[in-house]
């Protein structure tokens, strides 16, 4: 744990794989690391500033910089562990994902958020998002899988949601209720206007259009709003969750 708050991370827990919380559906670290004993986790907070701008392009900027400090971390893990004669498989914190007919790229290869609140670091909130003690829901999740015997995380974190239905009520897509969240509500919202709905609404509105107007649509900014996220690597729209969570407001954290 040392070496990874050394190495950057804000938060860090390690879980022991027999005490993961089971997600539906089960993708289970040993098929990923035949050996997996343990599975190392590390947040990193956004900043207030980069969440809370209405451009929603440098929010994406800022995840994206997140991502890849974390997967910095993950890989210097990784090379830490093998150094003491140990494996390591670094679980990347957005893509690539599982993309199939079943799973429709709304599932990962190991869920970062269970393995997490396992560890200690949170507990997941009626958003489907861990909630930590010190950042709310404004963090971004890595882990290390590994088949060293390591020693668990020993902190447990309560659900604090209690009644509150703020992100019920805030939800754009309506894709949160007490039941839980419907996670092709919340794509159609969080793909936004280059997500892959988007591009597949594009594609297809441009098979029986005349030869003229197909020429003037591909050159429209429309494409070109597809052109960046697919160079960025990553698109989304919203993140209402993870701002309007009382949790992880600065007012709330300078009051604590």
């Amino acid at each position: 744990m040392n070496f990874t708050l050394r190495e950057g991370a804000d938060l860090v827990g390690i879980v022991r794989v027999e005490n993961l919380m089971k997600c539906h559906p089960w993708r289970p670290p040993d098929r990923l690391l035949s050996e997996a004993k343990s599975v190392i986790v590390f947040a990193l907070r956004h900043t207030y500033g980069g969440l809370d701008t209405p451009v929603m392009r440098i929010a994406i900027s800022e995840a994206q910089t997140i991502y890849n400090e974390l997967n910095r971390i993950g890989y210097h893990l990784c090379r830490f562990l093998e150094g003491n004669g140990f494996l390591g498989l670094t679980i990347h914190p957005f893509s690539p994902l599982e993309i199939t007919a079943e799973t429709k790229g709304l599932v990962g290869d190991f869920s970062l958020r269970h393995a997490a609140a396992s560890a200690g670091l949170g507990f997941i909130g009626r958003n489907n998002l861990l909630i930590t003690r010190e950042f709310g829901p404004r963090v971004r999740l890595a882990a290390v899988i590994t088949d060293a015997t390591l020693e668990a995380s020993t902190r447990h974190i309560e659900s604090k949601c209690g009644s509150c239905t703020v992100c019920i009520e805030n939800c754009p897509g309506k894709a949160i209720s007490m039941e839980g969240i419907d996670l092709r509500l919340c794509a159609k919202v969080v793909g936004g206007p280059a997500g892959l709905n988007a591009l597949i609404r594009f594609l297809s509105g441009l098979v029986d259009k005349p030869k003229e107007e197909l020429k003037k649509i591909i050159r429209s900014p429309e494409l070109w709003n597809f052109h960046q996220a697919l160079s960025n690597g990553i698109s989304f729209d919203c993140h209402s969750c993870m701002t309007i969570c009382p949790l992880g407001r600065k007012n709330a954290q300078r009051a604590s």
